[in-house]
């Protein structure tokens, strides 16, 4: 198992970030490998709420479920999605003054099988996506009127 943890600040209230990071059919702006993601049903997020996301891994298209496992409005959420291995990834905010936010985003994965015996090779790799994630996670966010 690994796990990451990366935070940068924001320069826009926590309902707002929130509102963009709970909006998954926006997850292919600040994931590339995501061609596709959306809600199975409408309503609000919640714990047990599933999307469908299309994505392309190892060279293949292919569909993962996410299932929000935690919630918090305004505070945190944090999914769940199986493919080819657990990951549990989400983010926790922090108020910082009156229209600024601390962003923690978190990945916690469990490769399994040949995954886990490159688990090694694998996390830098998390760690650095990771990164760039959450710049245009903030690039994007602060850019929303």
């Amino acid at each position: 198992m690994f796990r990451y943890q990366t935070t940068i600040d924001v320069n826009a209230t926590s309902a707002k970030t929130m509102s963009y990071l709970c909006d998954v059919e926006r997850q292919p702006e600040w994931q590339p490998d995501i061609r596709s993601c959306s809600w199975d049903a409408a309503g609000p997020t919640e714990v047990g709420k599933t999307a469908r996301q299309v994505l392309r891994l190892l060279g293949r298209e292919r569909e993962a479920t996410l299932t929000v496992d935690a919630h918090e409005p305004e505070r945190r959420i944090r999914f769940t999605k199986v493919i080819p291995f657990p990951i549990r990834f989400g983010w926790r905010l922090e108020p910082i003054g009156e229209a600024s936010t601390r962003i923690f985003y978190e990945v916690e994965a469990e490769p399994r099988g040949t995954f886990r015996l490159l688990s090694p090779l694998i996390a830098p790799g998390v760690r650095r996506t990771m990164e760039k994630e959450i710049r245009i996670i903030k690039d994007r966010v602060e850019s929303l009127p």
